[in-house]
């Protein structure tokens, strides 16, 4: 075992050639490595071959005599899988003698961007062909076929190919040799057309399928009894008093079914509410398939509001999962109560009319606390994490922000111990569409490197004229607190905790190491924790440099959970055995400037903080 979440394998190879790997382990996604090279990120099923006594091949690798090590790394939660055994088994034909490897890090580009996969294959004693067929994702409609032939002799015949993204769209490629069978795993890539956006309607079309007067209609489902009230401008039911604060889930609602004609289009439900009262309360879309939370809205009359005695609109937007979602009423606050008095329910028929909106200006746009809510918002389908559902959602927030004239797109890119882009700087968090939070279904076996989030969003940023600021809140976890603890010259047990490690943040009172998710855990000052920081920043900027919509990221300060490494909480903490009370260190100023040709540097200023 090597540190946490990695195990090191060494085996012989008696002779060179080709050897098919199989694994039999739980399926969760890992990274292996054969002797400190990159092989592939992977659950194990390929979904190609069938699985041999519960092992799994995972791919085709040509190997020189004599000894290799195998890596399996996982460093973030819960760890390695449970691994049985993995066998390296010789090649007996050509299905375990081709490899097809990616030329880049990511499968998501701009159309005519290049993506090159470099093609190994072992000869034969009489060429042979290779097809790297090209289909649709999402209806398997054939592209197009890219053939090679490896020529007879001995050795390996090694071929760069350019795959196409003369397209938008997801596409699958299926390797297979002259018979049909699969030589080597599917891979599914994205390409997205920046250059174009949509043409949108002047106005919005929509088509009524729905009518529910509330006042006439009982709800179809509700947590207690709902009344019925007649207001000199209209009659509307109201739910019971008990609100979520106070009563949590235990809160009065009420909910009505909807019944669209088909999912996953576009519509707005447009619902009549009594502007009579103070009322706080939330709009709901519930759904089977909620993973883990439905698109909300909320209201909020009286109070600091006034009232206008009348019925107002408020209107919902929203991409159905299935035919009959519920819309849910549910009161906020104890002693109101939730109101409705008419729901009509609408297709967009038209697509959505855009605001136009000039580079200059204010930034005005939509921000999400956690990684991958733009799936949940947006009518991610129980499919897993496929291309085209993420690609589906993240256009549709690019088409609903021309709509309102959004420009702006700010989302949390690491929290909780999740990331949204491919990298190494955070150990101890995992990419997000593997955590089982943001999208439903399994995860798909056609992608050999992690998933590219960050930058399938920053793509739709670019194709519908908006900038992007991503967000890092990073709570330190066990497994990245004990990763920097080596890095900082600890070694890696957090049982020792104390002044003794300058990295850590210490309290007037002298506490040290606090685990409370209330109290700082690092000192902002120590140079290593700015290190790091910077190393994560520096990160995203190398990565991200050439997107003309990355603008940069923010740093989020929150008081019930805050790791400690973005500043000083308060004059309570900062305090060392430097000059007695006095801490000192430097405090790191980035500077990002992501269209900039060079590369982006950490500028470092020395501070001294004396508490007197």
């Amino acid at each position: 075992m090597r540190n946490i979440g990695e195990a090191d394998y060494q085996f012989d190879v008696p002779r060179t050639g080709w050897y098919e790997l199989w694994v039999e382990a739980t399926g969760w996604n890992t990274d292996l490595f054969l002797d400190g090279e990159f092989l592939i990120h992977t659950a194990f099923a390929s979904g190609v071959w069938e699985q041999r006594d519960k092992a799994e091949k995972v791919l085709n690798l040509h190997l020189a005599q004599g000894r290799h090590t195998l890596r399996f790394s996982r460093p973030y939660h819960p760890g390695l899988p449970y691994l049985r055994r993995f066998c390296l088994d010789p090649a007996t034909d050509v299905t375990g003698k081709v490899r097809v490897r990616l030329g880049t890090d990511r499968l998501c580009f701009r159309q005519g961007e290049a993506f090159p996969v470099r093609l190994t294959a072992g000869k034969e004693a009489q060429e042979y062909a290779l097809s790297l067929k090209l289909t649709a994702a999402e209806t398997g409609a054939p592209v197009t076929t890219v053939q090679r032939r490896v020529p007879a002799g001995e050795g390996v015949f090694e071929k760069e190919v350019a795959l196409p993204t003369d397209r938008e769209g997801a596409f699958d490629v299926t390797v297979t040799d002259a018979q049909g069978r699969p030589v080597d795993r599917v891979i599914q890539y994205l390409v997205v057309d920046t250059a174009h956006r949509p043409e949108a309607p002047a106005t919005l079309g929509k088509e009524l399928v729905q009518e529910i007067d509330c006042a006439h209609q009982q709800p179809d489902y509700a947590s207690s009894e709902t009344r019925v009230v007649e207001a000199p401008f209209g009659a509307y039911v109201e739910s019971g008093t008990k609100g979520r604060v106070g009563y949590n889930l235990q809160a009065d609602w009420f909910a009505y079914t909807l019944h669209v004609p088909e999912a996953q289009q576009p519509y707005v439900a447009e619902i009549d509410y009594p502007d009579d009262d103070e009322r706080t309360f939330i709009i709901a879309l519930a759904e089977e398939a909620l993973n883990p939370r439905c698109p909300t809205q909320g209201l909020a009359s009286g109070g600091q509001y006034s009232l206008s005695q009348s019925m107002q609109k408020h209107e919902f937007y929203f991409f159905p999962r299935q035919h009959d979602p519920r819309l849910v009423f549910q009161n906020w606050y104890t002693g109101q109560r939730a109101a409705a008095a008419r729901i009509r329910v609408y297709r967009i028929a038209s697509g959505f009319p855009a605001v136009r909106f000039g580079a200059d200006g204010r930034r005005y746009g939509m921000y999400q606390e956690e990684p991958l809510r733009f799936t949940s918002y947006f009518g991610a389908a129980p499919e897993g994490n496929t291309w085209s559902n993420l690609w589906r959602c993240a256009e549709r927030f690019g088409q609903l922000s021309n709509f309102v004239g959004a420009n702006f797109w700010h989302p949390t890119i690491a929290v909780y111990q999740s990331r949204l882009w491919p990298g190494t700087s955070i150990p101890g968090y995992q990419i997000a569409d593997e955590d089982g939070w943001g999208v439903i279904g399994p995860t798909t076996a056609k992608e050999p490197v992690e998933k590219d989030i960050l930058r399938l969003m920053l793509l739709a940023c670019e194709k519908y004229g908006m900038t992007f600021v991503g967000e890092l809140h990073m709570p330190p976890n066990d497994i990245l607190m004990r990763t920097l603890d080596q890095r900082f010259g600890g070694t890696g047990d957090l049982g020792d905790d104390g002044p003794q490690k300058p990295w850590l943040a210490v309290s007037k009172d002298g506490e040290c190491g606090a685990k409370s998710a209330y109290k700082p855990y690092y000192n902002a000052l120590y140079p290593g924790v700015q290190d790091w920081v910077a190393s994560v920043v520096q990160e995203l900027a190398e990565r991200y440099k050439d997107s003309p919509a990355f603008k940069g990221a923010a740093i989020r300060l929150m008081g019930w959970t805050f790791g400690g490494w973005q500043t000083l909480p308060s004059i309570q903490w900062g305090y060392g055995e430097i000059e007695g009370l006095t801490p000192l260190g430097r405090a790191t100023v980035v500077a990002l400037n992501m269209n900039h040709p060079q590369p982006v540097r950490a500028r470092r200023h020395l501070i001294r903080w004396r508490v007197m």
